[in-house]
């Protein structure tokens, strides 16, 4: 498993991270954390993935991003 997906997962070595959003909460504050998921969504919305180098999970999680904040 990558690292990228062991953070998605929660997951790593010594067994899932307890709390994983509390250091992005810490670090941008709850409307920061929220302006990042849509940008995101944004972004996938305008471009897409053009080199296809997203998972499968990770199109599903951006695709209900992009139904909560209402993009589509």
């Amino acid at each position: 498993m990558s690292d990228t997906m062991q953070r998605q997962t929660g997951q790593t070595a010594a067994g899932p991270v307890d709390d994983a959003l509390t250091g992005p909460l810490a670090l941008l504050g709850p409307l920061g954390v929220l302006g990042a998921l849509r940008s995101g969504a944004e972004l996938f919305v305008e471009y897409g993935d053009p080199n296809d180098v997203l998972s499968l999970t990770q199109v599903e999680q951006l695709d209900k991003l992009i139904e909560f904040f209402d993009l589509a």
